[in-house]
């Protein structure tokens, strides 16, 4: 996934409307993206889906502590699951934000 989702995408989502595949791809790169996550953040939204994402985001802070001795795998890794327009770089950040270490 590139770039930033649109609102009607974040508004599907939120609503439990998103086919499944791109609902996989629009919540992996929410967890990754600052942006998206506060204005989804800004919507209701089902259990179901406020579940999920705490699951990826669970997900991401176990991988970084063993990946961050391998910048290259993480780099690889962070644009597989968040999207090509976050690098560990903005991932890194995210969790700055968000006080992980």
């Amino acid at each position: 996934m590139t770039g930033c989702l649109s609102s009607d995408t974040l508004a599907a989502l939120a609503r439990g409307e998103l086919p499944e595949p791109e609902a996989a791809g629009a919540e992996a790169h929410i967890v990754g993206c600052r942006r998206c996550a506060r204005a989804l953040a800004s919507l209701p939204m089902s259990e179901d889906l406020v579940e999920r994402l705490r699951d990826l985001e669970d997900a991401r802070h176990d991988m970084q502590p063993y990946l961050a001795h391998l910048p290259d795998l993480e780099e690889r890794v962070t644009s597989t699951l968040f999207g090509s327009g976050h690098g560990a770089a903005d991932a890194a950040e995210d969790g700055k934000e968000q006080g992980s270490p």
